[in-house]
Protein backbone atom coordinates (compact mmCIF):
# COMPACT_ATOMS: atom_id res chain seq x y z
CA UNK A 1 0.00 0.00 0.00
CA UNK A 2 1.60 3.34 -1.02
CA UNK A 3 2.10 5.76 1.88
CA UNK A 4 0.70 8.57 -0.27
CA UNK A 5 -2.33 7.64 -2.37
CA UNK A 6 -1.85 10.64 -4.67
CA UNK A 7 1.39 9.18 -6.05
CA UNK A 8 -0.67 6.63 -7.99
CA UNK A 9 -1.99 9.40 -10.25
CA UNK A 10 1.52 10.29 -11.47
CA UNK A 11 3.42 6.99 -11.23
CA UNK A 12 2.04 4.45 -13.67
CA UNK A 13 4.35 1.67 -12.47
CA UNK A 14 3.17 1.92 -8.87
CA UNK A 15 -0.45 2.21 -9.96
CA UNK A 16 -0.21 -0.94 -12.07
CA UNK A 17 1.58 -2.87 -9.32
CA UNK A 18 -1.11 -1.78 -6.86
CA UNK A 19 -3.75 -3.01 -9.29
CA UNK A 20 -1.98 -6.36 -9.55
CA UNK A 21 -1.67 -6.71 -5.77
CA UNK A 22 -5.37 -6.03 -5.26
CA UNK A 23 -6.32 -8.49 -8.02
CA UNK A 24 -4.03 -11.11 -6.46
CA UNK A 25 -5.72 -10.64 -3.08
CA UNK A 26 -9.18 -10.90 -4.65
CA UNK A 27 -8.20 -14.21 -6.22
CA UNK A 28 -7.01 -15.66 -2.92
CA UNK A 29 -9.86 -14.26 -0.85
CA UNK A 30 -12.31 -16.37 -2.86
CA UNK A 31 -10.81 -19.57 -1.41
CA UNK A 32 -9.03 -18.43 1.76
CA UNK A 33 -11.94 -19.12 4.08
CA UNK A 34 -12.42 -22.60 2.66
CA UNK A 35 -8.71 -23.41 3.01
CA UNK A 36 -8.64 -22.35 6.65
CA UNK A 37 -12.05 -23.71 7.53
CA UNK A 38 -10.78 -26.63 9.58
CA UNK A 39 -8.67 -24.29 11.72
CA UNK A 40 -11.62 -22.11 12.80
CA UNK A 41 -13.78 -22.75 15.85
CA UNK A 42 -16.90 -24.61 14.79
CA UNK A 43 -19.16 -21.60 15.30
CA UNK A 44 -17.09 -19.51 12.82
CA UNK A 45 -16.79 -22.02 10.00
CA UNK A 46 -19.94 -20.91 8.22
CA UNK A 47 -19.23 -17.16 8.39
CA UNK A 48 -15.44 -16.70 8.31
CA UNK A 49 -15.13 -16.81 4.51
CA UNK A 50 -13.45 -13.44 3.70
CA UNK A 51 -15.67 -13.08 0.62
CA UNK A 52 -17.09 -9.85 2.04
CA UNK A 53 -13.68 -8.26 1.38
CA UNK A 54 -13.69 -9.07 -2.33
CA UNK A 55 -15.81 -6.11 -3.42
CA UNK A 56 -13.62 -3.69 -1.45
CA UNK A 57 -10.40 -4.95 -3.02
CA UNK A 58 -11.92 -4.89 -6.50
CA UNK A 59 -12.89 -1.26 -5.93
CA UNK A 60 -9.40 -0.53 -4.64
CA UNK A 61 -7.89 -2.14 -7.74
CA UNK A 62 -10.03 0.00 -10.02
CA UNK A 63 -9.40 3.20 -8.10
CA UNK A 64 -5.65 2.61 -7.99
CA UNK A 65 -5.38 2.60 -11.78
CA UNK A 66 -8.10 5.04 -12.88
CA UNK A 67 -6.30 8.31 -11.89
CA UNK A 68 -3.12 7.62 -13.88
CA UNK A 69 -5.15 6.58 -16.93
CA UNK A 70 -7.28 9.72 -16.74
CA UNK A 71 -4.17 11.86 -16.31
CA UNK A 72 -2.59 10.22 -19.36
CA UNK A 73 -5.75 10.71 -21.43
CA UNK A 74 -5.79 14.39 -20.47
CA UNK A 75 -2.12 14.72 -21.46
CA UNK A 76 -2.76 13.05 -24.81
CA UNK A 77 -5.66 15.40 -25.57
CA UNK A 78 -3.50 18.38 -24.62
CA UNK A 79 -0.65 17.23 -26.87
CA UNK A 80 -3.02 16.61 -29.79
CA UNK A 81 -3.88 20.32 -29.76
CA UNK A 82 -5.25 21.24 -33.19
CA UNK A 83 -6.35 17.64 -33.88
CA UNK A 84 -9.17 18.11 -31.37
CA UNK A 85 -10.57 21.06 -33.36
CA UNK A 86 -12.46 21.26 -36.64
CA UNK A 87 -11.55 23.06 -39.85
CA UNK A 88 -7.80 23.60 -39.59
CA UNK A 89 -6.33 20.82 -41.75
CA UNK A 90 -4.33 22.38 -44.62
CA UNK A 91 -0.84 22.27 -46.14
CA UNK A 92 0.43 25.20 -44.05
CA UNK A 93 0.24 23.36 -40.75
CA UNK A 94 1.11 19.78 -41.69
CA UNK A 95 4.55 19.86 -40.05
CA UNK A 96 3.14 21.02 -36.74
CA UNK A 97 0.26 18.56 -37.04
CA UNK A 98 2.68 15.68 -37.55
CA UNK A 99 4.76 16.70 -34.54
CA UNK A 100 1.60 16.80 -32.44
CA UNK A 101 0.83 13.21 -33.40
CA UNK A 102 4.37 12.05 -32.66
CA UNK A 103 4.26 13.51 -29.15
CA UNK A 104 0.73 12.28 -28.39
CA UNK A 105 1.53 8.76 -29.60
CA UNK A 106 4.71 8.90 -27.53
CA UNK A 107 2.62 9.54 -24.40
CA UNK A 108 0.50 6.49 -25.21
CA UNK A 109 3.53 4.33 -25.95
CA UNK A 110 5.31 5.31 -22.74
CA UNK A 111 2.43 4.24 -20.50
CA UNK A 112 1.78 1.17 -22.67
CA UNK A 113 5.41 0.07 -22.21
CA UNK A 114 5.01 0.24 -18.42
CA UNK A 115 1.62 -1.50 -18.59
CA UNK A 116 3.03 -4.33 -20.69
CA UNK A 117 5.78 -4.94 -18.12
CA UNK A 118 3.51 -4.97 -15.07
CA UNK A 119 -0.03 -5.98 -16.08
CA UNK A 120 -1.57 -9.23 -17.35
CA UNK A 121 -1.84 -9.32 -21.14
CA UNK A 122 -5.61 -8.80 -21.26
CA UNK A 123 -5.45 -5.80 -18.93
CA UNK A 124 -2.46 -4.36 -20.80
CA UNK A 125 -4.32 -4.55 -24.10
CA UNK A 126 -7.38 -2.91 -22.54
CA UNK A 127 -5.26 -0.05 -21.18
CA UNK A 128 -3.54 0.43 -24.53
CA UNK A 129 -6.88 0.40 -26.34
CA UNK A 130 -8.38 3.03 -24.03
CA UNK A 131 -5.45 5.39 -24.52
CA UNK A 132 -5.01 4.75 -28.25
CA UNK A 133 -8.71 5.43 -28.82
CA UNK A 134 -8.17 9.05 -27.79
CA UNK A 135 -5.67 9.64 -30.60
CA UNK A 136 -7.32 7.40 -33.17
CA UNK A 137 -10.76 8.90 -32.61
CA UNK A 138 -9.70 12.52 -33.12
CA UNK A 139 -7.54 11.70 -36.14
CA UNK A 140 -10.33 9.71 -37.80
CA UNK A 141 -12.74 12.64 -37.31
CA UNK A 142 -10.35 15.16 -38.83
CA UNK A 143 -9.62 12.93 -41.82
CA UNK A 144 -13.33 12.37 -42.41
CA UNK A 145 -13.75 16.13 -42.85
CA UNK A 146 -11.21 16.31 -45.67
CA UNK A 147 -11.98 16.47 -49.36
CA UNK A 148 -8.54 16.72 -50.92
CA UNK A 149 -6.47 16.19 -54.06
CA UNK A 150 -4.55 12.97 -54.64
CA UNK A 151 -1.28 14.70 -53.73
CA UNK A 152 -2.58 16.01 -50.43
CA UNK A 153 -4.28 12.69 -49.69
CA UNK A 154 -0.94 10.90 -49.91
CA UNK A 155 0.60 13.51 -47.62
CA UNK A 156 -2.13 12.97 -45.05
CA UNK A 157 -1.67 9.21 -45.08
CA UNK A 158 2.05 9.72 -44.40
CA UNK A 159 1.15 12.26 -41.73
CA UNK A 160 -0.81 9.77 -39.61
CA UNK A 161 1.89 7.08 -39.76
CA UNK A 162 2.68 7.46 -36.00
CA UNK A 163 -0.94 6.62 -35.22
CA UNK A 164 -1.01 3.60 -37.51
CA UNK A 165 2.20 2.41 -35.85
CA UNK A 166 0.32 1.93 -32.57
CA UNK A 167 -1.02 -1.29 -34.09
CA UNK A 168 2.43 -2.86 -33.61
CA UNK A 169 1.96 -2.68 -29.84
CA UNK A 170 -1.21 -4.77 -29.90
CA UNK A 171 0.40 -8.13 -29.36
CA UNK A 172 0.81 -10.57 -26.51
CA UNK A 173 3.69 -12.88 -25.71
CA UNK A 174 2.81 -16.56 -25.77
CA UNK A 175 5.14 -19.05 -24.11
CA UNK A 176 6.91 -21.15 -26.72
CA UNK A 177 5.33 -19.43 -29.72
CA UNK A 178 6.62 -15.85 -29.47
CA UNK A 179 4.28 -12.98 -30.29
CA UNK A 180 0.58 -13.40 -31.01
CA UNK A 181 -1.26 -10.51 -32.66
CA UNK A 182 -4.29 -9.25 -30.77
CA UNK A 183 -7.41 -8.19 -32.72
CA UNK A 184 -7.01 -4.41 -32.92
CA UNK A 185 -10.71 -3.57 -33.18
CA UNK A 186 -11.48 -5.58 -30.03
CA UNK A 187 -9.37 -3.27 -27.88
CA UNK A 188 -9.40 -0.04 -29.90
CA UNK A 189 -12.99 0.76 -30.82
CA UNK A 190 -12.07 3.71 -33.07
CA UNK A 191 -9.59 1.74 -35.18
CA UNK A 192 -11.95 0.64 -37.94
CA UNK A 193 -13.07 4.24 -38.47
CA UNK A 194 -9.47 5.34 -38.94
CA UNK A 195 -8.77 2.51 -41.36
CA UNK A 196 -11.83 3.52 -43.40
CA UNK A 197 -10.52 7.08 -43.76
CA UNK A 198 -6.98 5.93 -44.60
CA UNK A 199 -8.33 3.65 -47.34
CA UNK A 200 -10.47 6.47 -48.70
CA UNK A 201 -7.50 8.82 -48.90
CA UNK A 202 -5.24 6.12 -50.32
CA UNK A 203 -7.72 5.56 -53.15
CA UNK A 204 -8.12 9.31 -53.71
CA UNK A 205 -11.92 9.15 -53.42
CA UNK A 206 -14.37 10.80 -51.08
Amino acid sequence: MPSQWSILSVDAKRAFIMFNDCTFLVHHLTALGHGLREHWPRELRASATFVDLIASFRTLARESMSPVLQRTRDSVVRELGMWTQKGWLNENVLDDAEQRLVVACGCVAQVAHTAQAHLPSRVYLTVLGLLADVVVGYVAKRLSECVVSDTKARALVRLVAPVLALESRLFVLTSGTGQTRAPVAKYCSEWDGLQTQVRRLSMGTK
